[in-house]
């Protein structure tokens, strides 16, 4: 089993912008073999930063590099109740509110204000679920950590 990443480490800051552009970036790259995470880089401390990055599926740091930089799911920063809005969901509202059964029907600008809308709702909720403590080690194979987490403006 794997040891605690980043033992010394007591808080984590990171910016509440980059936990939503790293989500919605997944979102838009589902099928890229990569994926926007927060990442702590060495050497760590009793409080680091995260900030925004793309990792390649299957990243391979040497052994050599010791300790390895944490990356971390955005999606763990929050407690939203719903997630990242999809294109179905936009339709199926934008049907909705210009009164038709066919999407074909709807107007662009319909489409382009329900899809703001449901953005909106969706940043707004995890802003407002974002959670005080993480676990460090919540995707490893090893056992718990859990940080502070502070927000940066």
């Amino acid at each position: 089993m794997q040891t605690t990443a980043g033992e010394e480490i007591e808080t984590v800051v990171v910016s509440a912008d980059d936990i939503v552009a790293a989500i919605q970036r997944n979102a838009r790259d589902r099928d890229e073999q990569r994926s926007h995470v927060l990442r702590i880089s060495p050497p760590f401390g009793a409080e680091v930063s995260a900030s925004i990055h793309v990792s390649e599926d299957y990243t391979y740091y040497p052994p050599e590099m010791d300790p390895t930089p944490i990356h971390l799911n955005p999606d763990q920063f929050h407690d939203a109740e719903f997630g990242y809005p999809e294109q179905w969901e936009v339709h199926e509202a934008a049907k909705e509110v210009d009164g038709v059964d066919d999407i074909a029907d709807v107007s662009d600008e319909t489409l382009d204000e329900c899809w703001d809308v449901q953005c909106e709702v969706w940043e707004s909720e995890v802003r407002h679920s974002l959670k005080d403590e993480i676990d460090l080690n919540e995707d490893r194979h090893c056992s718990s950590h859990v940080v502070a987490v502070e927000y940066e403006e």
